[in-house]
C-alpha cells in the first residue's frame, strides 16, 4: 500500500506534458513563439517598441545553445509544480533577461583573455591584442566579436577634460533630504542603511569651480555633512581569476581575498598633483556633433555618424581624425558582464589603501582613482577610491572581509551601492561655440528630494567607472 503523497508523485510523473500556452497570456505566448521563430532565421515584428524587438533579436543570437528550449524547459517545470493560473508577458521577459544573463556570462577561456587584454590596452588593434593575450588572430578576433555582440564589450569615448576645459568634482552628501542636481552632474552612486550616502560626479568648467563649490554651503542645511573632491580619471580593471568554468560563477573566492589582504601592508605612495592649465577651448558646431557620438561608440562608423548628425562624410572623416589625433576624445574600454550587477564603494586612506589594493585588483571588475579634497583649503588630504562589480549578495560578504582584516585605526569606510545613474557629459548642449566657452549659470542647479533621484536611478544602470 503505498501513502497518499507517493500516489501523487506518481500521477504526477505519469501526467502529459504539461499545457504551457493555456497558462500564458496572448502576449506572452507572441514572446515565446517569436523566439523560436527568430532561432528559425523567421523576421517577425510583433512589438510596439524596436529597442524591446532590438534586444530580444540580440539575445537570441548570442545565446550559446537555444534560448527557446532553455525558456520551455524553465516553463514546464514552474506549470508542473501546479497552482499557476496566468504568466503575463513582463514574466516571460523577466525569464528570458535572466536566462541570457547567466548565459551572456559564461565567458570562454579565449573571451576572458580577450577582455584581460583589451582593458589594459583599449586602443590595441586585433593584431596587437592576439600578441598581448598569446592567441592567434583568428581567435582573437571571433572572441572580442562574440564579446561586441553580446555587449558584454564595448568602445566607448572619454572627452579629455584639459583640452575641454573642464574639473571633474566628486560630491560626497551624508544623510541627504535633497540632493544636488544639474546637466554638469552626470553620475550618482547612492547607498541606502543606517547612513544614507550620496556620491555625485560632476564635470565643472575651471572658471567657474569656485562658484561651483560656492554652492556647498546650502547643501549642509540638507545633509549631516558635504565634502568635495577632485577625482581622477582613474583607470578600470578586469581580473579572470575568479571565475569558475564548472560552476559556471563569477563569485569571489573570499578566503584567497582574505590571505591577500594580510600579504599587502606598504602603503600606497600618492604623487604630487599634474598642474591644472587653462587653456582656450575652441570648438566647431560639427567637433561637437561628432565627439558627442564618439561617447556612445568610440568605434561608430561614418555612415553611423552621418545618420546621426547629417554632417558630410568628407567632414566627418576629417573633424573625427583631429578630435582623436589630438586626445579630444580617448577610447575608453567598457565591460558589462549581465551577472556582476552589484557595486562596492571604498574610500581609503594611503596606508589602508596599500593593505587592500593587491586583492582588491584579483575581483572581477574594479576601478581605481584618487581623489583630493577641495572643500576645506585648511584640510588637504589625498585619498583612494576604489570601485567593483561583483555578483549580487558578495558586497556584503566583501564588507565582512574587509572589517576583519582592515586594520580600524586607519580611515577607511567601504558600502554596498544601492543603487545609481549613468549618463554622458552633455558636451552639445552645454558648449557655446559662438563663445568659445561653456555656458554657465547657477540657475542650473537645483536641489531635489533625495526620494524623486532615487526613482531615476536603477540597479542596471549604476555606474562602475566614474570618468
Amino acid at each position: 500500500m503505498t501513502t497518499n503523497g507517493e500516489e501523487v508523485l506518481n500521477m504526477s510523473e505519469e501526467q502529459d506534458e504539461p499545457d504551457i500556452e493555456s497558462k500564458l497570456s496572448p502576449s506572452a505566448l507572441a514572446v515565446v513563439r517569436s523566439l523560436q521563430s527568430i532561432e528559425e532565421g523567421i523576421d517577425l515584428d510583433l512589438f510596439q517598441s524596436t529597442s524591446e524587438s532590438e534586444r530580444l533579436i540580440m539575445m537570441v543570437n548570442t545565446y550559446r545553445g537555444s534560448l527557446y528550449d532553455d525558456l520551455k524547459e524553465r516553463l514546464e517545470i514552474v506549470v508542473k509544480l501546479g497552482n499557476i493560473r496566468f504568466i503575463s508577458q513582463p514574466d516571460i521577459l523577466r525569464e528570458v533577461e535572466s536566462l541570457w544573463s547567466s548565459n551572456a556570462s559564461r565567458l570562454s577561456r579565449t573571451e576572458l583573455r580577450a577582455l584581460e587584454a583589451v582593458l589594459n590596452k583599449p586602443d590595441a588593434n586585433l593584431s596587437e591584442l592576439a600578441d598581448i593575450s598569446k592567441m592567434t588572430y583568428s581567435q582573437c578576433r571571433r572572441a572580442m566579436q562574440r564579446l561586441k555582440d553580446s555587449r558584454v564589450f564595448s568602445v566607448e569615448g572619454m572627452i579629455n577634460l584639459q583640452k575641454f576645459g573642464l574639473e571633474r568634482i566628486l560630491l560626497i552628501l551624508e544623510n541627504p533630504s535633497l540632493v544636488l542636481s544639474g546637466p554638469y552632474i552626470y553620475k550618482t552612486l547612492i547607498v541606502d542603511g543606517p547612513t544614507t550616502y550620496a556620491f555625485l560626479v560632476s564635470v565643472i568648467p575651471n572658471d567657474h569651480v569656485d562658484d561651483f563649490l560656492a554652492l556647498l554651503p546650502s547643501l549642509r542645511n540638507v545633509a549631516t555633512s558635504v565634502s568635495a573632491w577632485r577625482l581622477s580619471e582613474g583607470h578600470p580593471r578586469f581580473s579572470p581569476h575568479h571565475f569558475s568554468y564548472y560552476r559556471p560563477d563569477w563569485r569571489p573566492n573570499l578566503f584567497h581575498f582574505r590571505l591577500l589582504l594580510r600579504n599587502s601592508d606598504e602603503p600606497l605612495i600618492l604623487g604630487d598633483l599634474p598642474s591644472r592649465i587653462k587653456i582656450k577651448v575652441t570648438l566647431t558646431p560639427s567637433d561637437l556633433k561628432i565627439a558627442d557620438h564618439l561617447l556612445y561608440n568610440f568605434e561608430a562608423t561614418t555612415h553611423e555618424i552621418m545618420e546621426s548628425t547629417s554632417l558630410s562624410e568628407s567632414t566627418i572623416f576629417r573633424r573625427r581624425i583631429q578630435l582623436i589625433e589630438n586626445e579630444y576624445v580617448i577610447p575608453r574600454a567598457r565591460i558589462d558582464i549581465p551577472l556582476l550587477n552589484e557595486r562596492v564603494v571604498a574610500i581609503l586612506d594611503p596606508e589602508s589603501a596599500g593593505e587592500v589594493i593587491n586583492a582588491w585588483n584579483f575581483l572581477p571588475l574594479t576601478y581605481v582613482s584618487r581623489i583630493d579634497r577641495i572643500t576645506d583649503a585648511r584640510n588637504l588630504e589625498s585619498k583612494v577610491l576604489l570601485l567593483t562589480s561583483i555578483p549580487a549578495g558578495s558586497g556584503r560578504e566583501i564588507l565582512q572581509v574587509l572589517s576583519e582584516e582592515v586594520s580600524f585605526v586607519n580611515d577607511w569606510s567601504a558600502f554596498v551601492v544601492s543603487t545609481g545613474h549613468d549618463e554622458r557629459i552633455p558636451i552639445l548642449s552645454m558648449f557655446d561655440t559662438r563663445k568659445d566657452n561653456w555656458k554657465w549659470n547657477l540657475g542650473f542647479f537645483d536641489l531635489r528630494a533625495l526620494s524623486v533621484v532615487r526613482s531615476e536611478c536603477t540597479s542596471q544602470n549604476t555606474p562602475f567607472d566614474l570618468a
